[in-house]
């Protein structure tokens, strides 16, 4: 037929169209073309880029099984048990999923279905609406039967995945993160050391978004974007040093595989009430040192003083000491002043080195890593600070404290209801007494600290042939001096000894320690500890009686709160002497002629007032200002510098 056929190109072959062959020739080319690009589609070109997926109708990537929560695993179940019966009604019956999900629909609204299908469907109807009870039976049947249509087509989607169940999860909208420009004003804004509010921030913030050209956004954005940030971020630069790791993970050490008095641990703390001064009687705050085996949680040593300092660490660490005969392989602290100082940490005369105890301290601003001691106090000291009607401590109330502050100040009942020093020494032993004894930690399987340390205690650290006096001395603080003739120099003393220059080198150093209750004299020993001899104090000495260390520190205590207190008045005299000055009239006298009557009676007030200048000037009159207290005083004394001068030329 004409236009449906037509030459091949290069041969002398006739093309003729499909249509002009019969029927069964066009089904079987038909069949063919369909094999063939079915069999091309498998491969895909390497020359030809394969085309862009589709975004709109682009299946959505399944969840995987450990990102669901238990609610919709349960819901993908329910979904998986209500399909599976679908199939079997399709299988059994002939028909296909369609209908039969019409009749389980229909058994599901009358109730006719089995009870865990019933209850299948209803876990996995996510959202039931309110007007499904005004509905008829025929609307709520279709309703159900839609929703197991769409089961069904997630269903086929899943076995194509090989995953029949990836696709039943019922999907939810995921939260938006923040936008970058709005996080960048939250950390600039927000994440400061003064801590702003979050609404003060956001204020804050609006110049640097007009700046930036951006959109200024509602508070109520950055509160949705401060709920849903780590707390990593949130805090980050408001918080510093141990505030900000005790938000952060936590490393915990383990000592169990380690003995009692292997590892003790001490710290400082002041006591959180006011109790008498053991000398002025005046009202203050002792501090309170206590050394615990890290292991036992027991209190081994303890001391009071009336502050922190290298003696109060070295009465604890003795007493404990002196308790257990113990001594420990390693001492951890913080480093502090009182804990690390010379007499102390010192490497060659330090109290701990010549015992060849190893000194760990903490890192600044980390507190967590000595948590150990740090709850101890919670169940000792601040328990009883709270048994005080002086009690100071942070979570008490506030008016009271005031209260109780201001009945201090009185001097007929300040000392009235005052704990005694006694009385303080007294209560803390036994509460430390109680608390080894009774306490049951939860780290120790509930046994208490004596208990752990009896069933764990190293014997080897164990040194039971040691005297008092061998501990004592071993408590000794030191230091480094150098002789000249055989006298040593030590906080203003003079210590002598004849055999000095004998027995030394020029200018050798050697090692000193003393008593820290009795001065009369000190024990000299070599750098490398081989002792020498003893130097007593000399008659040459500043002090004329013996100065024990204890008095010299408690005069270098009072000299320094006299010089706080002078500074404090001469900034109270200058703050004073600011003030504007009364103005005083510098015109010139005119001198007049005055009658012999008048000339004696001015001569009898001058000689008065130079011979009572004390009692004409001294003191501010009532009513007077400072400043017409310093006039009247300069006349006075320029009329005492002319009545001498008059005098003079006479």
């Amino acid at each position: 037929r004409k236009g449906k056929s037509r030459k091949r190109e290069g041969t002398k072959a006739t093309e003729y169209h499909i249509s002009l062959l019969p029927k069964e020739a066009q089904d079987a080319i038909q069949a063919k073309q369909i094999r063939d690009v079915l069999s091309e589609s498998r491969e895909v070109s390497v020359s030809q880029p394969a085309l862009p997926a589709p975004t709109k109708k682009q299946l959505p990537p399944p969840k995987k099984d450990a990102d669901l929560t238990d609610k919709e695993r349960h819901q993908r179940d329910c979904g998986l048990r209500l399909v599976s019966e679908i199939d079997n009604l399709s299988t059994t019956t002939g028909k296909r999923h369609k209908p039969c999900a019409r009749v389980l629909a229909q058994a599901i609204i009358s109730g006719t279905a089995r009870p865990d299908l019933i209850a299948a469907f209803a876990s996995i109807k996510v959202r039931p609406r309110k007007s499904d009870k005004k509905k008829t039976p025929e609307a709520l049947t279709s309703a159900c039967a839609r929703h197991l249509e769409r089961l069904l087509t997630d269903w086929k989607k899943g076995l194509v995945i090989g995953d029949p169940g990836a696709f039943l999860v019922p999907g939810h909208r995921q939260k938006e993160p923040p936008k970058p420009e709005h996080l960048r004003a939250y950390v600039i804004h927000y994440c400061i050391p003064t801590r702003p509010p979050l609404a003060e921030a956001w204020r804050n913030a609006r110049p640097w978004y007009e700046y930036q050209g951006l959109k200024y956004p509602s508070v109520s954005v950055w509160h949705r974007m401060a709920r849903r940030l780590p707390v990593a971020l949130k805090y980050r630069g408001r918080v510093t040093g141990g505030a900000m790791k005790a938000l952060l993970p936590c490393i915990r050490r383990s000592v169990k595989d380690f003995y009692a008095n292997d590892i003790w641990v001490g710290d400082g703390h002041s006591f959180k009430a006011k109790i008498r001064h053991p000398n002025t009687g005046t009202a203050f705050i002792p501090e309170v040192t206590a050394i615990i085996d890290w292991v036992s949680r027991r209190i081994v040593g303890w001391s009071v003083d009336l502050s922190e300092s290298t003696i109060a660490v070295s009465a604890a660490f003795q007493n404990a000491q002196q308790q257990t005969r113990a001594k420990p392989l390693v001492y951890y602290s913080d480093n502090g002043s009182g804990q690390t100082g010379k007499k102390i940490d010192h490497e060659i005369y330090g109290t701990l080195a010549r015992q060849g105890i190893g000194h760990q301290t903490g890192i600044p601003g980390n507190p967590q890593a000595r948590g150990i001691i740090e709850r101890v106090w919670r169940h000792t000291t601040i328990a009883l600070a709270r048994t005080y009607p002086t009690c100071i401590a942070k979570d008490a109330d506030p008016d009271a404290v005031r209260k109780m502050l201001q009945r201090l100040n009185k001097v007929d009942e300040g000392n009235q209801f005052v704990p005694s020093w006694r009385q303080f020494i007294d209560d803390l032993a036994d509460m430390f007494q109680r608390y080894n004894a009774e306490h049951k930690h939860r780290e120790l399987g509930g046994k208490t600290p004596n208990e752990v340390y009896a069933e764990k205690i190293d014997l080897d650290s164990i040194i039971p042939d040691i005297t008092a006096e061998e501990l004592s001395e071993l408590w000794r603080p030191g230091d480094i001096r150098t002789p000249q003739r055989g006298v040593i120099r030590l906080w203003n003393n003079e210590y002598f000894n004849k055999d000095l220059p004998h027995l030394l080198e020029e200018k050798q150093k050697v090692q000193v320690r003393w008593d820290i209750h009795d001065f009369s004299k000190i024990w000299v020993y070599h750098t490398d500890g081989r002792f020498i001899c003893e130097a007593k104090l000399d008659g040459n000495a500043i002090d004329a009686f013996p100065k024990s260390y204890i008095e010299h520190q408690r005069d270098k205590r009072a000299q320094g709160r006299i010089k706080r207190a002078e500074k404090t008045i001469d900034d109270a005299i200058a703050e004073r002497d600011t003030r504007t000055l009364e103005h005083i009239d510098a015109s010139p006298v005119l001198q007049t002629q005055v009658t012999p009557e008048e000339a004696d009676e001015i001569a009898e007030g001058r000689k008065k007032a130079l011979q009572e200048p004390e009692k004409q000037q001294g003191g501010m009159r009532p009513g007077e200002d400072f400043g017409s207290y310093i006039a009247r005083l300069n006349r006075g004394k320029a009329e005492r510098d002319n009545g001498v001068n008059g005098d003079a030329d006479e």
